[in-house]
């Protein structure tokens, strides 16, 4: 099979943070050490072989960047202190912009400027949005949602009514989800274009497949044959996986039932429920900032690409934010403030934790790094089509 090679692959690989390729000399350290790799999978050697050769091709058709759960152990061994783990980092953030037709995501994550610049666009679009539902509420289809600042009473969905929110919620998530679904296609094209296969499979191998890793791709089985040090990595990733899931199903399926004006107890799920989520979006958002900023020695602190902060403060900041809303509501009752000072508290507090909100989903959603929810699992799906293909030849 022919391999076409270039020279350019390793200088834009560097725009993407990968900073130590030059160092390897492909001695094969890091795939004797690393637990995922096999006969089937010379992980991840055969990747940085195809990035030295600057196999452009070769390296897009290979999903096996997306099998690595960033141990570390390749790194620790590695004789040269060439970062194998990093720059598998870097390859899967190359991936997902190769994977965005819009090329936003290469904008994203080859210069800071312009994601800091894309980030403020995006927080202080919904600001805009709520000021001309303000101005213009007495006209058109908006007329017919009674919008008012209400400071006699905290009446958020006077202010922010929940069927124009939802509606708005709704279309904003199929916009992002086309994004996020043209990337998975791409990848999909990509990945199932390698000529060792073409030709050679059937619609019974992708449901074979499918069947026979369901359970272990949803489970991040192969996460368990890392290091045993990984356990407490796995919790938290979990703990955020989970609480991140569960918010997003309460807004994006029951956001009437969320934002209310009614005062519950404690004991209503309409209560509980979110608080327990948010504990568990700050505990797996905060806990990640701390230790970049401290530089941990643990392998995925040790070093850190601009978007690699942008997922977890934006989390944090729409925690926070959500929460304080939330006190806002009930500080009458807990702290005797006056009704219309936090009335205003709300309002205002409410409009900021939209423009977190836009910003995460805007700069995450199809082209950062939360696309790696759905981008790894579907990487791992391919490589085990294809391998059955080759199990069958």
């Amino acid at each position: 099979m022919t391999i076409t090679v270039g020279d350019s692959l390793i200088p834009t690989l560097k725009e993407y943070g990968v900073n130590d390729i030059d160092s390897c000399y492909n001695c094969g350290g890091c795939t004797a050490v690393c637990n995922l790799s096999g006969e089937e999978a010379m992980f991840p050697r055969r990747v940085i072989r195809l990035v030295q050769l600057g196999a452009v091709d070769r390296l897009k058709q290979d999903s096996q960047a997306w099998n690595c759960f960033y141990c570390g152990e390749c790194s620790t061994s590695c004789p040269r202190g060439a970062e194998p783990a990093e720059l598998m980092m870097g390859i899967r953030r190359y991936l997902t912009a190769s994977y965005d037709r819009t090329g936003r995501s290469k904008r994203l994550y080859t210069s800071t400027r312009a994601s800091m610049i894309s980030a403020m666009i995006w927080f202080v679009l919904p600001i805009f949005m709520m000021i001309g539902i303000h101005v213009f509420k007495d006209i058109g289809f908006l007329a017919n949602y009674n919008i008012d600042i209400i400071t006699t009473e905290v009446a958020l969905n006077r202010f922010a009514p929940v069927e124009l929110i939802n509606i708005v919620a709704h279309l904003y998530g199929i916009f992002l989800g086309i994004f996020m679904i043209m990337s998975m296609l791409t990848m999909w094209s990509n990945v199932m274009s390698d000529p060792s296969i073409e030709g050679k499979i059937t619609i019974g191998d992708y449901i074979s497949t499918a069947f026979s890793m369901a359970f272990d791709i949803l489970t991040i089985k192969k996460w368990s044959e890392c290091d045993s040090d990984q356990r407490a990595r796995k919790r938290k990733h979990w703990i955020l996986l989970i609480s991140y899931l569960g918010m997003f199903v309460i807004i994006v399926g029951f956001l009437t039932w969320f934002q209310t004006d009614n005062i519950y107890g404690i004991e209503n799920p309409q209560r509980w429920l979110p608080y327990l989520f948010t504990i568990g979006l700050l505990y797996g958002s905060i806990e990640p900032i701390l230790k970049r900023r401290k530089q941990s020695n643990e392998q995925m602190h040790k070093f850190s690409h601009h978007t690699d902060w942008m997922l977890p403060l934006s989390i944090m900041m729409v925690s926070i934010t959500g929460i304080l809303v939330h006190i806002g509501r009930y500080a009458p009752i807990w702290f005797g403030i006056g009704i219309a000072t936090a009335a205003w508290f709300v309002y205002v507090i409410y409009v900021i934790h939209l423009g977190f909100t836009s910003l995460m989903l805007s700069t995450e959603v199809g082209i950062g790094k939360w696309a790696h929810i759905f981008l790894r699992p579907l990487g791992m799906y391919l490589e085990g089509v294809k391998q059955r293909v080759v199990n069958k030849k």
